[in-house]
């Protein structure tokens, strides 16, 4: 958490975006353009940060792709056509008309890998093996897995080596396994791979078959490229991550159970304005996380689904925070929604206290968000907004934090925004109100606006003024606000 103390003000309403899980124009191509309506000023949207040679931090909306082409949705497949990989504990074999040109089995029978272009049928079990992807830069390979279960103790259980893009589908019905151990044979002078499903090209989890993901190394699903997710079940272990995509994760649909050692969901790129999110459109999560429950470098958006956050550091965290839709619920051990800048943006310092930095913003639009946290309800680095939607924030015992902490303008424009004390009480939250809740200055005792600590009294609690160092007054003797 890092702590800050804002300024109240209004600032500009920045809405993009607020219908998810739509399909690109781009059809089946994977080149599909960026969503349409991320309209954004660049006032707002750009951090002030200096330009690489080879991508700009500043963050790009309109550059984001976060559309969904057909054949990402599409689960189907044509079994008769297909190679059939049958697994087997040193006797896997492969069949069907194509079978000899577009996959091998190693001499030992436990390493099945595709090497073109197709779809392939996967089912049977191997106790030490793995399934693995080399085919060439443009091809496209569907692995539907019926009823497959893998385990690799020295590396991943499914290893996309090369491809253009990597559709793994989960047969109606099947149930599917993928676990690995604890210690990986790494690729010469490489920290990779990393994940029992690991792959170095984008890909894409569909279809309505279930599939468990076990990691006892490091993560449980991870991508270096884009990682998208459009259907299925999912039981989700991991030491470290649940589902990574470097460049952006995506999520459609989907039923999630993830408990991961780290973050659940995260994108990881942040050298690059245009990457590094994570959106998520629809989807049932039941999540418990070490760190962050859902984590992007540049941008997190949500425009629906079901997000239940039993347990973490915090909850939703990114440069920029945009909740359009959807219910999302946070139990956290530190602030429950964050906005904080990148350390390429910063250089991995702290944010000066009352000092905005990056693009930071966290906004809410529409949809629902409670949060139960030690540490800020909503914590922006830079400016906070709510604009619509129905926000709950149970008031932190910690005397160091409050319901919202903002370092830059904070404004209320619509929606319905409520804290909760520990005793049940409620009280609404509007813009007439905003400084009693909002963290704005002071290092003493929190005085959430009473002289007796009373956390919804509206009077007492000494005046901290502007990064004063006095007892916080949410609501303080003269009145806590600017």
């Amino acid at each position: 958490m890092k702590k800050s103390f804002g300024v109240v003000a209004v600032s500009a309403v920045l809405v993009f975006s607020l219908s998810g899980c739509s399909l690109s124009s781009g059809g089946e191509g994977e080149g599909a353009a960026a969503s349409s309506d991320s309209a954004a000023s660049s006032a707002a949207v750009s951090a002030s940060a200096s330009v690489s040679a080879e991508a700009s931090l500043d963050i790009d909306l309109s550059a984001m792709d976060f559309d969904y082409t057909d054949r990402d949705k599409d689960a189907s497949y044509d079994a008769a056509s297909a190679t059939i990989v049958a697994l087997a504990d040193g006797a896997s074999g492969v069949s069907g008309a194509d079978s000899g040109a577009g996959a091998t089995v190693s001499s030992d029978g436990n390493t099945v890998t595709i090497t073109a272009a197709g779809t392939y049928v996967v089912s049977g079990t191997l106790a030490q093996g793995q399934l693995a992807v080399d085919a060439g830069d443009d091809d496209k390979v569907q692995l539907v897995l019926d009823g497959a279960s893998v385990h690799n103790e020295n590396g991943p259980a499914v290893y996309v080596k090369n491809a253009d893009k990597v559709f793994v589908t989960l047969a109606d019905g099947s149930a599917n396994t993928l676990s690995d151990g604890a210690s990986y044979v790494l690729d010469d002078g490489s920290d990779e791979p990393y994940a029992t499903l690991f792959s170095k090209a984008d890909l894409t989890l569909n279809g309505s078959g279930s599939l468990e993901v076990t990691s006892a190394y490091r993560h449980a699903v991870c991508s270096k490229d884009d990682l998208v997710v459009t259907g299925g079940t999912y039981t989700i272990n991991a030491v470290e991550d649940g589902l990574r995509g470097r460049d952006c994760v995506k999520i459609c649909d989907g039923a999630f159970s993830i408990t991961a050692g780290e973050d659940a969901v995260k994108s990881n790129n942040d050298e690059d304005g245009a990457r590094g999110f994570v959106c998520i459109d629809g989807g049932t999560f039941d999540i418990t996380a070490g760190d962050d429950a859902v984590h992007g470098e540049t941008v997190l958006r949500v425009t629906g689904g079901v997000v239940d956050v039993a347990s973490c550091t915090e909850g939703l965290e990114a440069e920029q925070v945009y909740v359009n839709g959807g219910e999302v619920r946070i139990v956290a051990s530190d602030d429950g929604v964050n906005a904080s800048a990148r350390d390429t943006v910063t250089g991995g310092t702290d944010n000066v206290p009352g000092t905005t930095e990056g693009s930071c913003l966290l906004q809410i639009n529409d949809g629902s968000v409670e949060v139960d946290s030690t540490g800020d309800g909503l914590d922006s680095n830079g400016n906070l907004e709510i604009n619509g939607g129905t926000v709950v924030l149970h008031v932190p015992d910690n005397p160091d934090d409050t319901v919202i902490d903002c370092d830059g303008a904070a404004s209320i424009n619509g929606g319905t925004v409520t804290a909760v004390a520990a005793d049940g009480t409620q009280t609404q939250v509007t813009a007439d109100n905003l400084a009693q809740f909002t963290q704005m200055g002071g290092m003493g005792d929190r005085g959430m606006g009473g002289a007796d600590g009373d956390p919804l009294a509206g009077e007492g609690g000494e005046a901290g003024g502007r990064g004063g160092m006095g007892d916080r007054g949410m609501g303080g003797a003269p009145s806590g606000r600017m």
